[in-house]
Formats: C-alpha cells, structure tokens, sequence
C-alpha cells in the first residue's frame, strides 16, 4: 500500500453507518467516537462535529472525529471535557502477519490525517485511546504530547475486587453493606448533578456545565441507551450517584457525586465498587475511574485496588502566538475531567 493509493475527506453523516463499522474494528475505537454518541453531543450542545477519515479505494482505514470551533476568525476542534477518549483509530491491518508493515500502514494514514488537520485548523487538541501505542508522528511533527492517566479496576478472570483493596477501605466498605446500603438504577439526572457540583465546589470550581444542558446531555445518553444512572440508599436518603457509559467490554465512569452535606466519600466509592462487582458478572473487562491527575483522589482509587493507566493528549499549535492563546484553555480542559 503506497501513500498515493490513500485519500482524505470528511465523511458525510449518511455514511455514519461505515464509520460505526470502522470504530467496532479499530483497537483504538470506543464508544465515545460512535454515531450514537456524536449525535448526543450534537443534540445537546448544539456543536457540529465533522469526521476526517482517509480511504483507500472505499474502505476506511483510518479516522477521527473533530468538534470544530471558531474564535476571533481562528478554526480550531477541542475533545469537550466530557469525552474521556477522542483521538484517532487506524485500521488494525491484521491481514498482514508482519508488525513491520502494519506499522508502516497505520504510519502511512495517520501522516495524511494530521497534515490535512493542520492544514485547516489553527489548534486541535485530542484524548488519545490508551490503545494508540505509536505517536511518533506527533512527536515528528511537532505537535506536544502531554501525559495523562487514569485508574482503572480490572474485572476480568475470577478476580474478586475486595481482595485487591487495602485493608481499611474493604473495613469501611463492608460496615457501609452492613448498614443496608442498597445500590438500584435510577433515572434522576437533576440529583447526580446537585451532587456532582459539591465535588467541583469543593475544589473550588463551578461546574463545568449549566445544570439545564447537564441534565439534556444525561437524558440524550439514557435514551440512547449509552449511560445508566446508579444510586446508592443508605439511612433512607440517597448518599450517591454514579453515571457509567457502557461500551463492552469497558466500562467508564463517567459522572459520579455524593451528599456533601451528610456524607464522606465512603459511600460514593462503595457505590463504584458495588456497580464495578456487577458488571464483572456480565464478562466486562475493566472500569475506567478516568481521574487521575489529583494526588488525593487518585489515592482513594488505587486503595480500592485500582491500577494507574496512561493516555495522551496531542496538541497541535500552528505558532507560538496560538500556543499562547490556547494552552490556558487545555490547562482547564485538563483539570476539568480529573477531577
């Protein structure tokens, strides 16, 4: 395969149809770049999104999906704060036996879609899969490449979850059960948003979203049936919320939050730990916790037997005058989703 074979277009949205059946196949796919999930963003926010993909003859080989933007005449895409992984897929080429070639290919791809990205963007920003293993061509073209991690808590094999905690948190979680703590599904979007603001107030932050378009964007994902809400009872008064995005066989965390007022952090991790327990049930592989940048709260999370995982953000600057414009933002993007 040669680089003239290869094509760049933004792919219409009558052919999202193709563009599902390419994520399902891309290691780096999930369901954050899926049809379904663009449309939510795009209901809720009212921000267009364009998917950039390269072709080779009629098959997509590689892609990714963009939330274009324009400031002071400057196009620019960003990843919203709320899409834990926005970056690009490439075919796996697993027809070719070799690891030389396959990597050859998705080079090959991905130099195309990053030379046409730059060509008509000021500034992008991704959230790389943990999956994209190469960002050589970042690095070669001069885009900056930050770290950023994540726990996640391993559900495949016989594992049991309290075996893997410390000591003192299996202590709290199982004299939190021996009160009656019940975990059920619920529907209520305003509650996990009320709860969820305490966690950014208490860091001194507003919350990233105006409480009407939160609730919108909830509703979209329940509806879609991307998201399901869990609520964990206990004295009678519901003392946390949990919002996961299902993309088997991940699970993400999306959106949690607890009672500030009558509640310690206590219940808001049993409740993860309780819906991590019933999803190892339905052959899911692990649930991504998703913040990890905050000393404390990346404690809290390894003691719950969480190991870290690494991702990148890529960003790409066409000067240093739009650096400067541009990297505060990213800093806030950042500090936003790790919470």
């Amino acid at each position: 395969m040669s680089s003239a074979e290869l094509t760049f277009s933004y792919l219409p949205a009558e052919r999202w149809e193709e563009w599902d059946v390419f994520v399902n196949r891309s290691p780096q796919g999930t369901i954050f770049q899926s049809s379904r999930f663009i449309r939510c963003v795009t209901d809720t926010f009212h921000r267009p999104a364009k998917t950039a993909v390269v072709f080779r003859q009629d098959s997509i080989l590689g892609g990714c999906v963009l939330y274009p933007l324009q400031r002071v005449g400057l196009r620019y895409s960003t990843t919203p704060y709320f899409i834990p992984y926005n970056g690009l897929l490439l075919d796996p080429f697993s027809e070719s036996p070799f690891y030389f070639k396959r990597n050859s290919r998705q080079n090959r791809v991905s130099e195309l879609l990053l030379k046409n990205i730059e060509k008509d963007y000021a500034f992008c920003q991704f959230r790389q899969s943990p999956n994209l293993e190469d960002l050589r061509h970042f690095i070669w073209r001069k885009w900056k490449v930050q770290p950023e991690y994540s726990v996640v808590l391993r559900l495949d094999g016989n594992r049991n979850l309290l075996d893997s905690m410390e000591n003192a948190q299996r202590r709290r979680f199982r004299q939190i059960e021996s009160r009656g703590c019940r975990v059920e599904p619920t529907d209520q979007a305003d509650l996990i948003f009320r709860q969820m603001s305490g966690s950014y107030q208490s860091h001194g932050m507003k919350p990233p979203l105006e409480r009407d378009v939160f609730e919108r964007f909830v509703k979209n994902l329940l509806d879609n049936q991307i998201a399901t809400i869990y609520a964990a009872e206990l004295d009678k008064r519901i003392a946390a919320t949990l919002l996961v995005v299902e993309d088997r066989p991940d699970l993400y965390a999306l959106f949690s939050g607890r009672d500030f007022e009558t509640d310690s952090s206590g219940t808001e991790l049993f409740l993860i730990w309780k819906v991590a327990e019933m999803y190892a049930g339905q052959n899911y592989r692990k649930m991504d916790l998703l913040g990890a940048m905050i000393p404390s709260i990346t404690k809290v999370k390894l003691e719950m037997g969480g190991q870290l995982q690494r991702s990148d953000v890529t960003l790409f600057f066409r000067n240093q005058f739009y650096r400067a414009m541009f990297d505060g933002f990213s800093a806030l993007q950042q500090k936003r989703r790790f919470l």
